[in-house]
């Protein structure tokens, strides 16, 4: 079965996350294709896409693939589409005594805003003769917002929103089945009542997006050693996740982290897992816990400084310089309390534009083998030409000035001579 995924802003590390969580769900899957707004994956079962969506932070939309057309010309392109949509209207109304329909079609990078318009219409027009009154949903753009899909119901047993993405030689026309929980999102980034924007504030779905990239099992142990107010750790709760612990050299932080549990933890009525939540310098992480009994760390540590923007290259390398020992020496501290099976899923700041010579990384990876560790590709083979020249991808606003880098670190196996 053949899925429509509508991808995040930044549609690569959407792709990594996908392939990420349907691996870890041992789906048979193949891209079919890949655009910087829509994947096509054909899935060789059945998935339940309401689960799924709320797995998935990088996703707006998923759809079912209902037909595949072969672009022979525009005529009959346009007649398929309307034939296509005609069907998937009547059998969503099948049984209803009501004919009344809302729908809306939504174009990622096949047509333009008057071309969709004028589909919508022609739509209209044929289902009118069909005894069925139906409304068209439009927004300003090609392709409606899941607040519009929410908003006008299309989603509901009278509504249909239809899907349409191309690659020159064919499209794919789908019916969307699940949108992402906005509100759900929103709510927990400003409602949530221990917040410090000083010290960064990671979203909840890029902490979705870097748990699902960890692949960890929902059974084992999961540390955040710098948890800051939580959002990775409450991410991964309402996950499912059992087992988590969380550390911070900050006290203000390790109290923030457990209002945010506590308040999330009410909200959405889960109670079974394990939390510990504790003071604890990410340099001393093995006088905090067991060597060996963590099975995954999901992190994103100090940032650095809050910037302006006006500070000289000088004063950036010294965070640099600053941030690499700090990094290092808790590397060296995870080395010890990680399972030799386990997995590290961190994010490192990257300083945006600092000089003419572009971004500026922290120089870490060569250190990675003196601690047993190795780095581990965020995508699938076919689609590392995403990744940066550090095989990394990095999660940033186009104004930001501190993006994040994320990597994906496993045990080194050492050979038995």
């Amino acid at each position: 079965m053949k899925y429509f995924f509508v991808l995040g802003r930044q549609p690569e590390i959407s792709l990594a996350e996908i392939t990420s969580v349907l691996e870890k769900g041992r789906y048979q899957h193949q891209i079919e294709n890949y655009s910087a707004s829509v994947c096509i994956v054909d899935i060789n079962q059945a998935v339940d896409v309401d689960f799924l969506i709320t797995e998935l932070g990088g996703t707006i939309k998923i759809g079912r693939v209902e037909k595949t057309i072969e672009i022979i010309s525009q005529a009959n392109l346009k007649k398929q589409i309307e034939e296509a949509v005609l069907g998937l209207a009547e059998a969503k109304l099948s049984g209803q005594e009501e004919k009344k329909l809302f729908f809306g079609l939504s174009g990622y990078k096949i047509f333009e805003k008057k071309s969709l318009m004028a589909l919508g219409l022609d739509i209209k027009k044929q289902l009118s003769g069909l005894k069925i009154k139906a409304r068209l949903v439009t927004s300003r753009d090609e392709a409606l917002s899941s607040v519009v899909v929410k908003t006008n119901k299309l989603l509901s047993g009278r509504g249909l929103e239809v899907l349409l993405a191309g690659n020159g030689q064919v499209v794919w026309l789908a019916q969307t089945l699940a949108i992402q929980p906005f509100d759900e999102y929103e709510a927990r980034d400003y409602g949530r009542p221990g917040r410090d924007a000083y010290s960064g504030m990671l979203p909840p779905k890029l902490a979705k997006i870097m748990i699902n990239l960890a692949q960890a099992d929902k059974d084992g142990v999961l540390l955040d050693p710098f948890c800051g107010s939580g959002t990775i750790l409450t991410e991964a709760a309402l996950m499912g996740y059992q087992n988590l612990l969380g550390s911070d050299i900050s006290t203000n932080a390790v109290a923030q982290t457990r209002e945010n549990l506590e308040w999330t933890q009410k909200k959405s009525g889960i109670r079974n897992q394990e939390l510990g939540i504790r003071e604890c310098d990410c340099r001393k992480l093995s006088s905090c816990y067991e060597v060996g009994s963590v099975d995954a760390i999901v992190t994103e540590p100090y940032l650095g400084p809050p910037l302006s923007g006006r500070e000289t290259p000088a004063k950036i390398e010294k965070n640099t310089q600053e941030l690499v020992v700090l990094y290092l020496a808790s590397l060296k501290e995870i080395s010890k309390i990680i399972k030799s099976d386990g997995t590290v899923l961190m994010v490192w700041p990257v300083f945006r534009k600092v000089t003419t010579g572009g971004d500026k990384f922290l120089l870490i990876l060569n250190h990675l083998e003196q601690f047993g560790f190795k780095k581990e590709s965020l995508l699938p083979e076919q689609y590392k030409k995403l990744l940066t020249p550090r095989g990394t991808l990095v999660y940033a606003r186009p104004d930001q000035r501190v993006g994040r880098e994320i990597i994906k670190l496993s045990r080194r196996k050492v050979g038995i001579v």
